[in-house]
């Protein structure tokens, strides 16, 4: 609480604090502790934001045409950037505090860092530690589902990620916080599109194949979703008018939107 949020050196602090804070705590202090930390690392991310675009915005071109070459797509940048020694020098504290750096439609922004945050895993309790390495397999913090309002990954892959985050949930509802926001957008995105990822095709009004394909596939491979039942309603109500949105397809995804705006 006396660390000033503004200034990214502030997540070192906190950082080597927990550091020795942990060392023979019981393992519900560790997780209250890992857990402040991590949310005054968040806050502290948010705060220092507008000062960290100062010194961005000279080295943006350059860092981006890093991240280009490297091939780089989603996650956190940190590891890449940090190699050049221009942008390390304007962005070094961010960089040695264990910030993310995140990239999205031309601009940059920070968040935690999984690789940074993960070396507490072996000192947390099994449910904290299972969502770190699990949060580590899916991308990390802010990994990109979407970009520009367009998904980044195929329906296919969608469905199958949004299975994998229900699952987790439901085996670690200890970790909720941190995971049933996450499944609840997935869930939206599948069941409902993005503007630039639209559900329907334009020129028929009807839902798109691949769409059909990946609720289908969906409903078959994991009958035991709470979303399964949903799907199926949807489905069935699509096939009896034509593949074309009706109420009945509107209201069986209701209480979907309803949860994720909630």
């Amino acid at each position: 609480s006396g660390l000033d949020p503004q200034r990214p050196e502030s997540s070192c602090s906190a950082r080597d604090g927990l550091r020795d804070a942990v060392r023979g705590a019981s393992a519900t202090a560790r997780a209250q502790m890992f857990r402040r930390f991590l949310a005054f690392h968040t806050l502290n991310a948010a705060k220092s934001g507008e000062a960290f675009g100062v010194v961005m915005n000279p080295v943006h071109e350059r860092a981006d045409e890093i991240l280009v070459k490297a091939h780089w797509k989603s996650g956190s940048a940190s590891t890449v950037l940090r190699n050049d020694p221009v942008v390390r020098k304007a962005i070094g504290p961010w960089l040695d505090c264990g910030f993310g750096v995140y990239a999205s439609e031309g601009g940059f922004y920070l968040g935690p860092d999984i690789e940074a945050v993960e070396q507490f895993a072996s000192q947390l309790p099994p449910d904290l530690r299972a969502w770190l390495k699990f949060l580590h397999k899916e991308g990390g913090f802010e990994y990109r589902v979407q970009e520009d309002a367009a998904l980044t990954l195929t329906w296919m892959e969608l469905g199958a990620r949004l299975y994998r985050w229900e699952s987790f949930l439901a085996a670690y509802p200890s970790v909720a916080d941190y995971t049933r926001p996450e499944v609840q957008r997935l869930a939206y995105f599948f069941l409902f599109g993005l503007d630039n990822s639209p559900l329907k095709e334009y020129a028929s009004g009807r839902v798109d194949r691949k769409v059909l394909a990946a609720w289908q596939r969906f409903c078959g491979a994991h009958p035991k979703s709470r979303y399964a039942e949903t799907i199926r309603k949807m489905l069935a109500a699509l096939a009896g008018d034509g593949n074309r949105m009706s109420p009945a397809v509107e209201e069986a995804r209701r209480w979907v939107g309803a949860e994720w705006k909630d």
